[in-house]
């Protein structure tokens, strides 16, 4: 079934699945530190990685309830990256849940992102997506109009098992930063949990 995008994903740009190519295998480097969550700081979260609730966006007063941590329900090593949500957000489509981290990247060259993801949900839907920024976090102008940036649940995952989503993409000319969000969409109630993420520059003759 087809999801309105929010207003803030509209401005993400569109929806889009690919299926496994063997990118994120070919041995070129992974431009994502701690991609597998298994480097802890002190307080329990992932090295390098932020969590965030993104507040409504006609109420800012109004925010969702969602648990971030690291389990052992990995896909490889020891740890993932999960999101819980205990009841469904009565506003969901407004609220967003996820673990994000910002990469350098260079502008006008085509890169690619994969990451595991598992979900068991009652309702909501998780994604990976990419943001693409400057130094100064403000959103990059000229982004390319058919890049695509978001990597989402298709009518080909296998439910309650990691699943591979991957996604190509164009930076633009003024691009600097990706950040790449690894969320709870809608905030529905379920967990929703990540691992392995990969971001490489891939040569522009692929």
């Amino acid at each position: 079934m087809k999801r309105k995008l929010s207003p803030f994903a509209a401005l993400i740009a569109a929806v889009a699945f690919i299926p496994f190519s063997g990118y994120a295998g070919d041995g070129t480097a992974n431009l994502v530190k701690n991609p597998s969550f298994e480097e802890v700081n002190p307080d329990g979260t992932p090295v390098n990685w932020v969590s965030r609730i993104r507040k409504h966006e006609k109420d800012p007063g109004k925010q969702a309830t969602a648990q971030f941590k690291l389990t052992d329900d990995a896909q490889d090593g020891k740890k993932a990256a999960t999101i819980v949500a205990p009841e469904p957000n009565p506003d969901r489509s407004l609220n967003m849940a996820e673990w994000y981290q910002d990469v350098e990247v260079k502008p006008n060259q085509q890169y690619f992102l994969s990451v595991w993801m598992k979900a068991k949900l009652r309702c909501g839907w998780p994604n990976a997506s990419v943001e693409q920024l400057t130094k100064s976090t403000d959103y990059a102008k000229n982004v390319p109009k058919d890049t695509k940036s978001l990597a989402e649940l298709s009518d080909k995952e296998k439910p309650g098992e990691y699943n591979l989503y991957e996604l190509k993409f164009k930076t633009g000319p003024d691009t600097e930063v990706i950040r790449i969000s690894l969320r709870f969409q809608d905030m529905g109630a379920g967990t929703v949990s990540f691992d392995n993420v990969s971001l490489i520059e891939l040569d522009k003759t692929k």
